[in-house]
């Protein structure tokens, strides 16, 4: 009787204030997000910026580094993602980015890694909720979504991006990631990093409503990969060789890490996944696919293969070394799939002992994501050039295609 009851507001701050009990703070936040937009037309702007600004601090600053109250913070983290988004095209522009400065500064004055975790949580929530693919109803109309998500698309997104990005950079390259030590920020960075890459790019040239989220990419099999398409626009932050560099480092010590404690236990068996059923482990592999998987305008086109020697090296157009735009994109692709290459082909490389270390461990994730990495490159790439790309990474590039 709760949660339908009027104006319940105050009542559910009383409880998230007051209540030891994580139940009762529970079906408060439950109330508080459901009633929210229930009785929008009843409070004012002040009242909204408010509630906001509450739910805001409370997620970071009460719930980040508490453990029980993950489920509490998690609903509020939702609620907050559709308070925004009800007002957001009522707002400027100024006054959204005001809100996002204040959540940068809360975080900031905090100064954990769970509060700067529970921020990239705040993102990833806004990313889910402003996706057409994943938006509540509101009770809105069709053209109220579209908007809000084009908004975001167009002014947010890749700064959404490049925030997850630096986060994840830190995380990684100071080793907090790989002893536990960054209360997950690593991990929430990469899955905020995966959901923006599975957003609905619709206006990217020759791209129809292609709907697909984190969920499709998870949940597709490998003869039904999907392909993201984020358009030209991402090409210069995407296909750059720092964005992806951290990344290949941390798969490695992962596997490297793994191997030493396989090697300390006596080999795979008896184990249960080892590192690589951890979920910093999973949520890296889902990214990789996710990078695996960009397709259309993102990638520069290459020479068509009547224009290229049969024994010429990618990024050679018989004219020397970036001797036209052909070229450079056959460079650049080449670059990008030997650097996803090296992270891919240690999980499938060689086979015989991965497919008994898959059997041993009763895990086979990991090799099923590279399945999945390779069936995503394939309808892209040319097996030549997916060929050479794993032959440097493999034998050195010694050897020719």
């Amino acid at each position: 009787q709760f949660r339908p009851s009027p104006r319940p507001l105050p009542a559910c701050r009383h409880i998230l204030e007051h209540s030891a009990s994580v139940e009762a703070r529970f079906h408060a936040a439950c109330t508080l997000r459901e009633a929210a937009i229930r009785e929008w037309a009843l409070m004012s702007t002040e009242e909204v910026c408010l509630l906001r600004s509450y739910v805001l601090h409370y997620v970071v600053a009460r719930t980040s580094s508490e453990p029980s109250a993950s489920v509490v913070r998690s609903i509020l983290v939702a609620a907050l993602a559709l308070i925004l988004k009800r007002g957001w095209l009522d707002e400027s522009k100024e006054s959204r980015d005001r809100f996002l400065q204040e959540m940068q500064a809360l975080v900031s004055s905090v100064g954990t890694a769970a509060a700067q975790r529970t921020g990239v949580e705040v993102l990833e929530a806004l990313v889910s909720e402003f996706s057409l693919s994943t938006a509540s109803p509101l009770g809105l109309s069709w053209d109220y979504h579209d908007k809000c998500c084009r908004d975001v698309e167009d002014h947010y997104l890749q700064g959404f991006f490049v925030h997850a990005l630096h986060l994840a950079r830190q995380a990684a390259s100071s080793g907090a990631a790989l002893r536990g030590e960054d209360a997950g920020t690593c991990s929430a960075t990469m899955s905020l990093m995966t959901a923006i890459l599975g957003w609905d790019f619709r206006r990217s040239a020759g791209v129809h409503a292609n709907i697909v989220h984190l969920s499709a990419i998870q949940k597709r099999s490998a003869a039904d990969q999907v392909q993201l398409h984020p358009g030209q626009a991402w090409s210069h932050l995407l296909l750059a060789p720092d964005t992806t560099e951290w990344l290949m480092g941390l798969v490695n010590a992962l596997g490297a890490s793994d191997a030493e404690a396989q090697a300390q236990a006596g080999g795979a068996g008896g184990r249960r996944g080892g590192l690589a059923a951890t979920p910093l482990a999973v949520t890296a592999r889902q990214l990789i696919i996710a990078f695996c998987s960009l397709a259309g305008d993102v990638l520069p086109k290459p020479h068509p293969p009547s224009q290229q020697h049969p024994h010429q090296q990618p990024g050679m157009n018989g004219q020397g070394p970036g001797a036209g735009p052909g070229s450079d994109a056959s460079a650049v692709r080449h670059a990008y799939l030997r650097q996803l290459l090296r992270a891919v082909l240690p999980w499938i490389y060689p086979a015989e002992l991965v497919v008994r270390r898959a059997r041993d461990s009763s895990d086979e994730g990991q090799l099923v994501d590279a399945c999945k990495c390779i069936a995503a490159l394939a309808p892209t790439h040319r097996a030549r050039a997916l060929e050479a790309a794993a032959q440097e990474v493999v034998g050195g590039g010694q050897q020719g295609p």
